[in-house]
């Protein structure tokens, strides 16, 4: 009869435990120097070895033939551990084994000394489903066991499992093992069963084992099924994948606002029988990546991928921002706790698809920041595009004109009162031009704001005037809009003033001006829900 992969070389000596010496070289010594404890409680993520484990520290105490802690693996001890002949080694599925007579029966049994060994072993996997009165019966044998019985406890939800039972035992978190580890190891395997296999390919399978050695293992024996020349088609094809390339299309139509491209994709994988479920759970790995590149410089130890995928995956970045990106795992992640349960899996991913290509409907934070952030590119792309309206000069009987000042800012409303034509000079055109153009790398969207803009200044006082009405909102409400053009005009001048806006009399012929680019920008920005309009 054919054995599984992960059965076949499953490891027989804790030196065959891969990725897990923190725990292997603690029970070898414990094994060596005779100071084994009485319980264990083994925590990990399914695969990483606590079962194989568990046998192998089975076999260890009761090896007559120990080499350096490890069991020999040849004796007769060791043989029938294997295979299972040795009744006092017992496997129990607390899944199915977790009630209160259950664990009574456990008990008696303590009480018969091992008929062919030195000590009675109790692996008890999955132990967080013991039910509360069966953990309840266990507490006290656990904590004082009869000298040859010894309890391993193996569980993948250490935080269901009561305090009192804890504190009985020796406890060891098993860690998620290395891709490059396990990649390495399916290669071993594949030479050992005359397959061939590509580094690409070797590389999904420890991808998609997500830290686990069994998977990985079983992975590659239903891709041996598929064809002896194992390559990363075989594995997507096998696995129920979709193709990368596909994946970072789907993503980019997603990230391009392009809804018949996203449904397009996305109809041509459904009928490649690819998973929707897989689909989603990748495309949440691709927005991952992407968040990774545009934010952390080490990216390619971060990400498990081809040189050849992450120059893919910095190209897509630099066409997304961080709140998109935020927006879409949002959805993304929403939409795949609804598909294990929903009964269309395939129109759960395209509402996802349109609320991620269309953020508009959504008042989510992470969507309204995805907006603003597309909104504020907007705003910088104008402002570095030449001005619609042309600046005009101030008039020069101005000087003589009394101008309605508009009330100035909190700081300096009590200081000002009197117009500025009479108080203050206007400042120099080519100042308030480099004043600007520092403003513009602080504050894209106040620079922009200030187009057609002049200032005028006395003593320690500088005064706006600015046609735009956002501007004097922003000055007014916005914190940061005043501190960022205090800092620009400060590394221009090397002082720092106080700010105030002030406004001409309108004409009559204001209102039949066309908008300046601002304005358009914030009409938009109202007509897309940002902002509200001001009445």
């Amino acid at each position: 009869m054919y054995q599984a992969l992960y059965r076949k070389y499953r490891p027989t000596a804790f030196d065959d435990v891969v990725g897990q010496d923190h725990i292997t070289d603690i029970l070898k010594n414990e094994v060596s120097d005779g100071r084994v404890a009485h319980a264990y409680l083994f925590t990990g993520s399914r695969g990483t070895g606590k079962t194989t484990c568990s046998k192998i520290l089975a076999k260890a105490v009761n090896c007559p033939n120990v080499q350096g802690g490890n069991p020999c693996g040849v004796c007769d001890v060791c043989r029938g551990i294997d295979n299972g002949s040795i009744t006092d080694v017992l496997e129990i599925d607390a899944a199915s084994n977790n009630g209160v007579d259950d664990i009574r029966n456990l008990k008696a049994e303590t009480n018969f000394t091992p008929a062919s060994v030195k000590y009675r072993i109790y692996i008890i996997d999955e132990a967080h489903m013991l039910s509360p009165g069966a953990a309840n019966a266990l507490l006290k044998t656990l904590e004082e066991p009869p000298e040859y019985v010894i309890f391993i406890l193996a569980t993948t939800e250490v935080h269901k499992i009561p305090a009192t039972i804890l504190s009985r035992c020796q406890r060891f978190g098993f860690k998620r093992i290395d891709p490059e580890i396990i990649s390495e190891r399916v290669c071993l395997v594949a030479e050992k069963e005359n397959l061939t296999i590509d580094p690409d390919a070797a590389a999904m399978i420890a991808k998609l084992a997500d830290g686990g050695m069994r998977d990985a293992l079983s992975l590659l024996d239903l891709c041996a099924g598929f064809n002896k020349n194992i390559t990363l088609d075989v594995v997507i094809e096998a696995a129920g994948l979709a193709g990368s390339k596909y994946v970072s299309e789907l993503a980019e139509s997603i990230i391009d606002g392009d809804i018949s491209g996203s449904f397009k994709t996305l109809t041509s994988l459904y009928e490649n029988s690819v998973d929707i479920i897989r689909l989603c759970d990748q495309l949440i790995g691709i927005f991952r990546n992407l968040m990774i590149v545009k934010t952390a410089s080490n990216a390619a130890q971060l990400i498990i991928c081809t040189p050849s995928e992450l120059d893919e995956l910095r190209r897509i970045s630099d066409k997304s921002e961080l709140p998109f990106i935020f927006t879409a795992l949002d959805i993304l992640q929403d939409t795949l706790s609804k598909l294990s349960r929903s009964s269309s899996k395939k129109t759960e991913l395209e509402m996802a698809l349109v609320k991620m290509c269309n953020p508009q409907p959504d008042l989510s934070v992470s969507s309204l920041a995805a907006r603003l952030n597309e909104l504020e590119k907007r705003i910088r792309n104008l402002s570095s595009a030449p001005a619609a309206v042309q600046e005009s000069e101030i008039p020069a009987k101005q000087s003589q004109s009394k101008p309605t000042v508009k009330a100035p800012v909190s700081e300096i409303s009590h200081i000002i009162s009197e117009s500025p034509s009479n108080s203050a000079s206007l400042m120099d055109e080519e100042l308030w031009g480099k004043i600007l153009d520092e403003l513009a790398k602080i504050n894209p969207a106040l620079r922009a704001a200030l187009t057609n803009s002049a200032a005028y200044i006395k003593d320690d006082i500088i005064l706006i005037d600015s046609p735009d009405e956002l501007f004097l909102r922003l000055i007014r409400e916005n914190e940061y809009a005043k501190e960022s053009l205090r800092e620009a005009v400060k590394a221009q001048t090397g002082k720092r003033y106080r700010l105030g806006p002030y406004r001409r009399e309108a004409k009559k012929s204001d209102a039949d001006a066309p908008l300046t680019p601002f304005q358009e920008i914030s009409k938009l920005a109202c007509e897309m829900g940002v902002m509200e309009e001001n009445k």
